[in-house]
């Protein structure tokens, strides 16, 4: 099931409510469509395909500290707390945007998602009901589409971000355009300065090294790479001055 094409056009109309409430209805579709039918170890599996899993030992639903732990940590939610305007690439089931959420409940977040099953469920049979809340929030904005697209409109918008999360992957090396110099320059273009970035860059070590020279030769400052504890992933952190 495709992205709706007329998302694009409300985005560049500045129509954002509109390209919300389209990417909504969308994935209520999609949910009717692909997931009522099935059950729900074809659910937790296509998770686990989309999301390549959120940090749970078990299957989704479980392990809530570990699964919020990790999101934080990917939101650098702490970074949220003053941003009055966030991008997020990769809505997925919302774990990122509830932790962002949890710290700055009125900040206006542009999330974007490719994926109408994948939001379908995060919207309507989200195995952490708490992150289906947090995306009720009236101050949150779900594209559906290509984010190397939607990120290009916003762009053109002459849109600003104080914050932005990339959790656009699971695995990057296999999602480059996500984390292409192209991609990952047009993110600093939207970042005002003196705003934060934070990236998941995944656990193999060569595509990190490709993610933080990327992103040095770009001219993010103060990079960082975090672990977070327990869990074989690494998070690039940066920032715009």
């Amino acid at each position: 099931m495709q992205p709706p094409f007329c998302t694009l056009a409300h985005l560049l109309l500045r129509n954002y409510r509109r390209a919300d409430y389209i990417a909504r209805r969308t994935a209520q579709a999609a949910y009717r469509r692909e997931i009522l039918s099935i059950s729900q170890q074809d659910i937790d599996e296509y998770i686990n395909k989309i999301t390549g899993g959120l940090g749970y030992l078990g299957k989704p639903g479980k392990d809530d500290y570990r699964v919020i732990t990790l999101g934080c940590h990917i939101a650098w939610a702490e970074a949220a707390l003053y941003a009055d305007q966030i991008l997020e690439i990769g809505t997925g089931l919302g774990r990122t945007h509830y932790c962002i959420r949890y710290m700055n409940k009125n900040t206006v977040i542009h999330s974007i998602e490719v994926d109408p099953i994948i939001l379908g469920i995060a919207l309507y049979r989200n195995p952490y009901q708490y992150f289906a809340e947090s995306l009720e929030n009236k101050n949150t904005f779900i594209f559906l589409n290509d984010a190397t697209i939607v990120t290009q409109i916003l762009l053109k918008n002459k849109e600003k971000y104080k914050h932005i999360v990339h959790d656009g992957g699971p695995n990057p090396k296999k999602n480059r355009k996500l984390y292409s110099y192209v991609f990952l320059n047009t993110l600093y273009k939207l970042l005002d300065y003196g705003g934060t970035i934070s990236v998941f860059a995944g656990k193999n070590p060569e595509y990190i090294r490709h993610i933080y020279r990327t992103m040095e030769k770009i001219g993010f400052k103060k990079l960082e790479t975090i672990t977070p504890p327990g869990i074989p992933v690494r998070i690039i952190r940066g920032k715009k001055h």
